[in-house]
């Protein structure tokens, strides 16, 4: 080596900062560190050091559970107090993580709106089966389980409904036009390497649904040629085996995983009166199995394809008021996709996608008061376009095209199909420590009105601690084919006139990194939403959607990460406040809180990790949630906490052990509908 390639490399040893491994209707109610070369040139411009794509933990959840508004004070005051020692030492810049939820390839620091990242370490840490588990307890993301694994699962972004809530599956969406949103216990973590969250208005980007925020789910990908397996048994007749291998072949990267759940229930909890019951009808027997593939073909770039299928026998308990012993739900998703990136020409790239999704759910309660055999398929085919290229070396811009079609097939809604097309551009350009990001989408879709959807980010930073971010915008999300094509009964009818939900929405947030591994964050948002649909009853009793609703949303969302004095320990905590308030219906409902949504909701924790251990004790705290719109009664106030301790013993092997709400709180995140009380898990792994 001459002394000039000497020098270079030690150079750049001296610019990169060392990373350690694993571092953190179909319902109403709603891992190693790797190096890359460098992402971007705009960073340099921008005075900022070209990241890798370590994946570290971003915003592990870490779950403080208190019954009062006090209690939540107390606890993101104390990790905020362990953090100040920490001040005083020299802050440097932290290697970044590459986010993809804004539709290309961008380090996280640089984006907009404060995204939240919890990468493979964070979903081992969480103890969970599914995303549910591993997204409850973060700032301003409330989860809905309705019982045990695999029962319905819904989720709000900054107070919003879950059809409001997209969800993506490596980029392409799985949310359908159906309605009811889409449940996270379908999606088990064995194969998940990260999960993005963009909490605020995405219709900029994506066009209908995201009112919310968007939910990004990463797969896994490649490997080493071994052979990944896993045993698990658990309360509650649990049992998981999971199977997963990859390898890189030549140009190419193959993997393959599969894992089967089985789950017995039932299940123990206290009713209003204090009373041991038992809830019953909680079976689960689940498969997920995928499989993905790339070729690097030179110039002509990379080609990925690959399938997913999913597959699940659910028992549905019902309500405590009317249960439903003997129902059964069958749910079964599949999709298959192909997409193809190049680089044309020096600064350009070009990629396109093409998916099909099909997903399946079958409903049969033969003794209910209402026997019911309901079957729904919800069919999309999509393909998108999208074009970044530096613009005059001086910012980037993305363009890009897609068309969707939903169709359903269903007893109650019929079948029907709609055509869904939009094309949207952004501009990302840096002003001295500015960077404006203007963005702007235009939606055409079968029988609505087009609909225009802007948005204005900007990122700033004044000094080299602090990033200040902001952005003011619109979304909307379309009425689903439930709201639309309801079947008219005695009881019932769907409203083919319906409009689009709107929503205008702005934040303001900063985040102060004083020093080494200590993060703090503040975010302030508000959203006026408008038309939102609301089933109301009508002449003769005859319930049916309209455009109706109008709410306010605003709030705030503190996060604090920081290394603590012992070596491998470390803290977690966030905060968030939401004033959801209501501004139609009658007198006693204006003003008032919105239904389901809790003012204050908190998590913290400790970590752990050091060696051959690793140890996460986490807790999560939710106020009390209203259940009239009068606000005169409410779900009570809970806390709840989980712990995990992983052992490796040799480098092929690993021991897991879990509990889930270690002490044995009794809750519920809707009503009727109570959860589980402690839950233990034993999971062996080997690498072969």
């Amino acid at each position: 080596m001459n002394a000039t390639a000497q020098a270079l490399e030690t150079a750049v040893a001296e610019l990169s900062p060392p990373c350690k491994e694993g571092t953190k209707g179909w319902f109403a109610f709603e891992h190693a560190t790797r190096r890359e070369p460098p992402l971007d040139p705009l960073l340099a411009r921008r005075g900022k050091p070209s990241p890798g794509r370590e994946l570290v933990a971003e915003q592990l959840p870490v779950h403080i559970h208190s019954s009062n508004r006090r209690a939540l004070g107390r606890a993101a005051l104390l990790v905020a107090l362990a953090c100040l020692p920490l001040a005083a030492q020299e802050a440097e810049e932290l290697p970044d993580i590459e986010i993809t939820i804004q539709r290309y390839r961008q380090p996280k620091a640089d984006a907009a709106a404060p995204i939240v990242v919890l990468d493979r370490a964070a979903i081992i840490a969480s103890g969970g089966l599914s995303v549910r588990d591993v997204l409850a307890g973060v700032p301003g993301i409330e989860v809905r389980p309705q019982g045990a694994a695999g029962a319905q699962t819904g989720v709000s972004l900054r107070g919003s409904k879950t059809e409001q809530v997209l969800v993506l599956v490596d980029g392409r969406r799985v949310s359908h036009a159906q309605g009811g949103g889409v449940d996270l216990s379908d999606f088990p973590l064995h194969d998940i390497e990260r999960i993005e969250v963009l909490k605020g208005g995405g219709s900029a980007l994506y066009g209908s649904d995201p009112v919310g925020g968007v939910i990004n789910i990463i797969t896994r990908r490649g490997g080493d040629g071994g052979v990944e397996a896993g045993l698990g048994i658990g309360s509650f007749g649990t049992w998981t085996l999971d199977l997963g291998t990859g390898d890189r072949a030549g140009r190419g990267t193959w993997r393959a995983s599969w894992r089967q759940l089985s789950q017995v229930g039932d299940f123990e909890f206290k009713d209003d009166a204090g009373q041991r019951r038992r809830r019953q009808n909680g079976r689960l027997l689940s498969t997920d199995a995928r499989a993905d593939g790339s070729w690097d073909f030179g110039r002509w770039g990379e080609l990925r394809s690959g399938f997913s299928l999913y597959h699940a026998v659910k028992g549905v308990p019902g309500r405590l008021a009317f249960p439903s012993p003997q129902a059964r739900q069958r749910d079964f998703r599949y999709d298959v996709h192909a997409d193809h990136r190049f680089e044309p020409a020096p600064g350009l790239e070009l990629s396109s996608n093409l998916y099909w999704l099909e997903q399946v759910r079958d409903y049969e309660d033969p003794t209910g008061a209402f026997p019911v055999n309901a079957n729904h398929r919800n069919y999309l085919f999509a393909a998108e376009l999208l074009a970044t290229t530096e613009v005059s070396g001086k910012g980037r811009a993305v363009a890009g095209l897609d068309y969707r079609r939903d169709q359903v097939q269903s007893t109650t809604d019929g079948r029907h199909h709609r055509i869904t097309g939009g094309v949207f551009g952004l501009y990302e350009v840096a002003v001295g420590p500015v960077t404006l990001v203007p963005s702007l989408r235009l939606d055409g879709q079968s029988g609505q009105t087009p609909i225009v959807s802007p948005k204005l980010g900007l990122v700033a930073e004044p000094t080299r601690s602090v990033t200040v971010r902001a952005s003011a915008g619109r979304s909307f999300r379309a009425p689903s084919f439930d709201d639309l094509y309801w079947p008219a009964d005695a009881f019932a009818k769907g409203n083919p006139n319906l409009r689009s939900e709107h929503a205008t929405e702005y934040e303001l947030g900063a985040e102060w990194r004083p020093s080494r591994g200590v993060v703090l964050g503040l975010t302030y948002h508000n959203r006026n939403a408008n038309d939102l649909i609301l089933w109301q009853p009508g002449l003769g009793g005859q319930w049916s959607p309209q455009n109706v609703q109008r709410v306010r949303f605003q709030g705030f969302e503190w996060t604090g990460q920081a290394p603590l004095p012992l070596a491998g320990l470390s803290a977690r905590a966030g905060y968030s406040y939401l004033k959801a308030t209501t501004h139609s219906g009658t007198a006693a409902e204006i003003g008032r809180q919105l239904l389901g949504h809790p003012y204050h909701q908190g998590d913290a924790g400790l970590r752990y990790e050091r060696g051959r251990w690793l140890a996460d004790l986490h807790l999560v705290a939710v106020d009390r949630r209203y259940t009239t719109a009068a606000n005169t009664q409410s779900l009570p106030a809970y806390a709840t906490v989980d712990a995990t301790v992983r052992w490796r013993p040799d480098a092929r092997d690993e021991l897991l052990l879990q509990a889930r709400n270690l002490f044995d709180t009794s809750y519920r995140t809707v009503v009727d509908y109570p959860l589980p009380g402690r839950e233990l898990r034993f999971t062996a792994s080997r690498r072969f």
